[in-house]
């Protein structure tokens, strides 16, 4: 009876004890940038080069192009693996964003577009990271962000 006790709180401590933490993270909750792997990493206000303002929050990606908008709808995003996917609001297609840093500076590639499926964008091959500045993406530069 004692061992039928002992090994029912064993299974139990074993099955309570896995690790629970969101994809794309490690198992003290951050992620490899030190950023809270429940919190992307991006989050924040930016310009680009072009001028255009970017407004990322934990659900949605806004970018400002005048006199246009996007609006972007985050499904979900691994920063570890540096990607998101997410629904443009205005035509329900499925886009896929990778992003790097070099110097402390993001750049980001969006690297498939217009999808008809979050599952669509999130099997699209991640953009080349190696050199943002000079190509990678869709055949061309990776864009840099600056706070705003």
């Amino acid at each position: 009876m004692r061992m039928r006790s002992l090994s029912a709180i064993l299974l139990a401590c074993l099955c309570g004890c896995g690790d629970d933490s969101p994809s794309g993270s490690g198992g003290d909750g951050s992620s490899s940038t030190g950023a809270p792997s429940n919190e992307l990493e991006l989050i924040g206000e930016w310009v680009d080069d072009a001028g255009v303002m970017h407004r990322i929050d934990a659900s949605t990606w806004f970018q400002a192009h005048d006199p246009d908008a996007l609006t972007y709808f985050i499904d979900h995003f691994d920063n570890d693996a540096n990607y998101l996917v997410a629904r443009l609001a205005n035509d329900d297609t499925w886009s896929r964003f990778d992003w790097t840093f070099v110097q402390d500076v993001p750049w980001f590639c969006e690297s498939a577009r217009g999808l008809a499926s979050a599952q669509a964008a999130e099997a699209t091959a991640a953009a080349d990271a190696s050199a943002p500045a000079t190509g990678g993406c869709m055949g061309g530069p990776w864009t840099a962000l600056a706070p705003q």
